[in-house]
């Protein structure tokens, strides 16, 4: 059982910061957008290494309406390094009036609605959930690297 922790969020802090569901960006990691409009080929290349080297990655502009397979490709990549069980989180719309937070295991994230509005950020082999009473739970990922 966690207590209850105050949490505030302060303007100008990017989304993938701001997320209110504590710190799965806690170690290293890394940001990167999945759009691909500007760069034939996507990102694949940088994504996998990323998930290689055990890094939580917040995966933004996920989903536009002229790409809408962007993320099904960045997470069909995942597939294929990360554990079925790695937590991955959907802030959509944070400090707005429609925000809406979801935490997934790996496997049930590809029926999580995302927009443009949605920051993706899946979480490393070292990303922990951490249950609260009637809310999501909290997720950490450690500072700490294990070899």
């Amino acid at each position: 059982m966690c207590p209850a922790l105050g949490i505030r969020v302060e303007p100008d802090i990017t989304a993938m910061l701001a997320a209110r569901l504590g710190a799965p960006l806690g170690g290293d990691f890394y940001a990167i957008s999945v759009a691909d409009n500007l760069r034939p080929g996507g990102r694949a290349p940088q994504l996998e290494a990323v998930l290689w080297a055990g890094l939580s990655v917040a995966l933004y502009n996920p989903i536009y309406s002229a790409r809408p397979w962007q993320l099904d490709r960045a997470l069909a990549r995942a597939a294929e390094i990360l554990d079925p069980t790695t937590p991955v989180i959907f802030p959509r719309a944070v400090t707005r009036a429609d925000e809406a937070l979801r935490v997934l295991a790996f496997t049930d994230a590809g029926t999580a609605p995302a927009d443009m509005a949605t920051m993706v950020i899946i979480g490393a082999p070292t990303t922990r959930l951490i249950a609260r009473e009637e809310r999501p739970p909290f997720v950490y990922t450690p500072r700490c690297v294990t070899l």
